[in-house]
Order: structure tokens, then sequence, then C-alpha cells
């Protein structure tokens, strides 16, 4: 929290009457999960020290850490969100990273600073590192990465894959916030270390677990992760930290057998490909081991719809269209 106005706020629960604000927060709660709305574009300019990132204007929604209680539970174990709060930035942010910032976050409460007024204070963008990003509560809005050529140069990316996103811009993307696919989750990639080696498939913004149906029966799927290929090379990859993926179009399917690559291909389209694909990942930029071009959070992962089909009878001749 802070009482500086990074990007001018503007925070939905901020009315002149106390009673419309409390209302509101009440009422947004639970439309919703948390996370950005819209995703910031995000410029880098390197530093002697690191980058400076500018965060172009974003919405998101959050709930501020105070107002969750770990008293009330719901019927499935999970910790009451009572209130939750619309926050747009209105003009650009610009804050500084170093190689060892993980992700970048947006924090809020409605604590009081002290000696501060209520309507002086605002949520705070910060930089996280692995240490910082362990205790964080807030969200996450973009994800950091950073390579270091042998000579020495280090190259930055920042971007809002990986990053929580909430049901409405998921939505509005072409996911099912129950089942979609992404870059790691920086707190689930501390595991090893401060890279993004792995995607992963979430149910909203946590880790999938679900039933699903099919040819191998009734199966429940958890936990399901695809770690890229961090074979060591001399100059593409010395330090064996960044990943490539098998092909440049890499089709995923999830189905009752499990969750994999179905299909690969270097261009378009993918013919023949076998039944369950609900996720494309387009890692043309990546997989060309440039040094602005082979980071794991540039990847582009879309969904993938399936074609509709028509399926009768007609004179005991079953027809499928």
């Amino acid at each position: 929290m802070g009482s500086a106005n990074q990007g001018t706020q503007r925070i939905g629960w901020k009315y002149s009457t106390p009673l419309q604000a409390d209302y509101l927060n009440t009422f947004i709660a639970g439309f919703s999960t948390e996370g950005l709305i819209t995703r910031p574009a995000i410029d880098i300019g390197r530093t002697s020290s690191g980058a400076d990132i500018t965060i172009h204007p974003f919405s998101l929604l959050i709930c501020p850490e105070d107002t969750i209680s770990t008293l009330v539970k719901d019927e499935d174990g999970n910790y009451l969100k009572q209130k939750m709060v619309k926050i747009t930035t209105t003009n650009d942010v610009k804050i500084s990273i170093t190689e060892y910032t993980m992700a970048v976050g947006f924090e809020y409460t409605f604590k009081e600073p002290a000696g501060t007024m209520q309507s002086q204070w605002y949520g705070e963008i910060v930089p996280l590192t692995p240490n910082k990003l362990a205790e964080f509560n807030g969200i996450i809005i973009a994800t950091c990465q950073v390579y270091k050529t042998p000579d020495e140069v280090k190259h930055y990316s920042v971007t809002t894959s990986g990053a929580d996103i909430s049901d409405f811009l998921l939505i509005n993307e072409g996911w099912n916030p129950q089942k979609w696919f992404s870059l790691i989750h920086p707190k689930r990639a501390l595991a090893s270390g401060i890279y993004y080696n792995k995607l992963e498939v979430r149910t909203h913004n946590d880790s999938y677990k679900g039933y699903i149906n099919g040819n191998s029966g009734l199966t429940l799927q958890t936990n399901l992760t695809y770690t890229l290929n961090t074979d060591v090379h001399p100059i593409n990859n010395p330090d064996g930290i960044r990943g490539f993926m098998p092909k440049n179009y890499n089709a995923f399917k999830l189905q009752s057998d499990g969750f994999n690559i179905a299909e690969c291909s270097d261009t378009l389209p993918i013919e023949k490909t076998s039944g369950g694909i609900f996720a494309i990942v387009d890692a043309t930029s990546v997989n060309n081991r440039t040094p602005d071009g082979a980071f794991t959070n540039k990847l582009k992962i879309k969904p993938v719809h399936q074609e509709d089909i028509n399926i009768y009878y007609d004179q005991n001749t079953l027809f499928i269209r």
C-alpha cells in the first residue's frame, strides 16, 4: 500500500457516501475471480542496473487482503472473500526491475496507512524477487525473465503471460475459466528457482483439478504441467534456463487418458488431429532462439474450439456431418 497514486488510479469503492462504497464492494464480490480485466502493454528499457519497465493503463479486480475472512469458510472449505474492488490505471506507470525480479505484483488493502487520509491511499505496483513473492498476497500482473548472453549482455522480457487473470477476461478471450492453459504461475514456479520452464492447466488461477470421462473411463486429472526442453546449448542456451518447444505450433489435448501434446507442426494447418484438443501454443518467436525472442513468457497460448457436427439417423443409417 502507498499514498503515491501510481498510474492515476480510479478505485471503485471511493464514493463520497460510505454506504454506497460498502454496498458496491460487497455487490461485486463473487461475480468474477481476481485478476487482470485487461492485459497492459509493457515496454522495456535496459539500464546499467537492470531495466525500467513502463506499464500502460489497465484494469483489474482485487480482493483487499484485510477483507478475506479466515474464520468463515464455504462448503468446499474455501475462505470467504467478502469484498472486491475494481481498479483502473489511466496513466502509464514506470518501475525498475533487476535480473532477480521474478514478477510484478499489485497489492491493495482497506487498512488506512498511518497519517494518510482515506481518499489518498492507493494500490501499489511492486517488483517481486523470489523471497518477496513467497509472502505476497496481491495480484500478479506480469512475469519477468532475463537472459544473459555469453558476453554478459542481459535481455529482459516482461509480459502478462502467467499472471492472475480474471474470469471476465478469460471468457472474453474464449477460454473456459475452469480449464485453461497458461505459463506456470510465479508462485508455482518457485520450486525451480526464478525460471519459467513449465506450462500448466489452470482452474481459474489455481492448478487444475477435475474429472474427465472418455475412452479410458472416468479419471481424475490434477496438477497438469508440461516442461519445456531446456537442454544446454553453448550459444542459444548456455545456462540451461530457457525452454523451447518441439515445433512452432503445438496442440495440447486433455482427455481421460491424460494430458500431453497431441500433434505439432512448424506450419498450419495441423491435419488429422486427435480429439480433446483444447489449446494451441504458438512458439514461433520462442523457437527462433534469438536473445530477444526466446523467452517462455512470450509464448502465444490460445484456446481451441471444437467444430460443430451434426449427428442423426436416417433410415437406420447414422450420419455424421
